[in-house]
Formats: C-alpha cells, sequence, structure tokens
C-alpha cells in the first residue's frame, strides 16, 4: 500500500542592517509516513502522513568571542497517527503544537575559557488522549536553561562544567 509523495517546503530569510546585527525569518514543513503496523491494523482506513510545520523569527547579535540569539517560534503538527476509538485502529485525528521563546549566550572569557548559557520557555499542547480534548502536554516542562563553563587547561586538554534545570512537569 503506497501513501504517496509529498513535497515539503523551506523558506529562510536572512537581513544584516549593520555590521553584526542579523535578523532570520524561517518557515519549514517535514512529514512522517504511516508506519506498516499503522497501515495494516485496519483495513479500509487510508492514512495520510503526519505533516509538522514550523514557523521562527530569530535575532542574533554577533561580536568577536560573543553571540546573544534570542528566537521566538511556532510547531504544528496535523494529521498525526493516533488510535481513534469511534474504528479502533488508526486514523489522522490528532494534533500537537508548540509555541515559545530560546535566548542563548556564549561569550568568550580570554582565550582559554568559554560560558554559553540557555534559557527557553515552552507552551505545548495536544489532543492524543480517549476524548480527543485538546490539553496541555504535562510531560513537557514550561521552563528551561543550561549553564556550561568550560576551560581549556592546555592544548588537547579541556575541562568543563554543566548546570541544566528542567521545569516542573507530570
Amino acid at each position: 500500500k503506497d501513501v504517496g509523495t509529498r513535497v515539503t517546503p523551506r523558506a529562510s530569510l536572512v537581513w544584516q542592517p549593520v555590521e553584526n546585527h542579523v535578523f532570520k525569518a524561517q518557515y519549514a514543513q517535514g512529514h512522517r509516513a504511516p508506519t506498516f503496523f499503522e497501515l495494516y491494523t485496519v483495513p479500509g482506513v487510508d492514512l495520510d502522513f503526519e505533516v509538522n510545520t514550523t514557523t521562527e523569527l530569530s535575532y542574533i547579535h554577533r561580536r568577536p568571542g560573543q553571540v546573544l540569539r534570542a528566537t521566538v517560534y511556532r510547531a504544528r503538527l496535523t494529521d498525526m497517527i493516533f488510535l481513534d476509538p469511534r474504528i479502533r485502529g488508526f486514523s489522522n485525528i490528532a494534533s500537537a503544537s508548540s509555541q515559545g521563546v530560546e535566548l542563548e549566550w556564549s561569550q568568550r572569557v580570554g582565550e582559554r575559557l568559554r560560558v554559553d548559557a540557555t534559557l527557553g520557555y515552552t507552551d505545548a499542547e495536544d489532543n492524543r488522549n480517549a476524548r480527543l480534548a485538546t490539553q496541555p502536554i504535562g510531560a513537557t516542562p514550561h521552563w528551561i536553561s543550561d549553564l556550561g563553563v568550560s576551560w581549556q587547561v592546555v592544548d588537547h586538554t579541556t575541562l568543563g562544567l554543566s548546570w541544566n534545570h528542567v521545569g516542573e512537569r507530570d
């Protein structure tokens, strides 16, 4: 059984109004074809591709030894393959979305020390449940952050220390 073909577009615009400042906008789509098991669990059900559509807007500031980046994003999964209680098999009935912001900072301190930090906020929801009701995804934390320090002691030897924070989740 053949699912067919699908074009997955991707487009980006990058604008650098002055040195060290870059603005970026991106749109992309991806897909997942049904598995053999999903296709043949219930005879006569035609499944389509799951589709992931993402958009991002970013600002990047670069200087020697330093990069700052801020990104706002939105991702939407449509036609997700999920167990449909009406037919007791798989169907393209589910969807999910997430949107958020990410902040990144990378800084060189001298020739051998580097600090990297990230902070992200995500709001995600889907309808993969028995009632197909849209609700927050409990396993996805709203807040996540990382802080890393690396020190090149001598050539070919680097020591690192990192701290990760993952916010509350079910």
